[in-house]
């Protein structure tokens, strides 16, 4: 009865270490000053959606790449100041990035573009979300985030 108590007590501890919050999991890949990259890339719809990817560095650097219906066109590099930088790392742990679903997405709609959003810690790919249809709002918040900051940099007006 002893050793069956024991074993219940084992297994239970296993379990509940097992279950370990992943709540901080996007925290702890950015914990402290480690190099990341936030890139951003809206995909082609049947119309005449903008296409573009922006890639948003923990130096401050910002690379852009405009194609189809984008605003502006071609390639540009320039650099935010490292507040924003702050401000965008904070959003993204804010967010729990790491812990949102890979796809957000509808199969029975076709013409919707994609935007992809993928963390970079390290120079290691941490989370990648494609999101098509019916994200959460603090995803959108952060996409929202991202483009604004581009936009202002490069001083885009919608």
């Amino acid at each position: 009865m002893k050793n069956f108590q024991k074993l219940t007590i084992i297994a239970l501890l296993a379990a509940f270490s097992a279950c370990k919050s992943t709540s901080n999991t996007t925290a702890r890949a950015l914990k402290g000053n480690k190099p990341f990259v936030i890139s951003l890339e809206r995909t082609p719809c049947f119309g005449t959606c903008p296409v573009y990817k922006v890639s948003i560095h923990s130096d401050g650097k910002i690379e852009y790449s405009g194609k189809d219906f984008a605003n502006p066109k071609g390639e540009y590099e320039t650099y935010i100041p490292l507040t924003e930088v702050e401000v965008l790392r904070k959003a993204i742990i804010e967010a729990n990035f790491v812990n949102l679903a890979d796809t957000y997405d509808n199969m029975y709609i076709s013409d919707l573009p994609s935007v992809i959003t993928t963390l970079t810690v390290e120079g290691k790919q941490v989370k990648s979300i494609k999101n098509r249809y019916n994200p959460p709002p603090q995803l959108v918040k952060l996409e929202v985030l991202i483009d604004n900051i581009w936009r202002k940099e490069l001083e885009v007006k919608e």
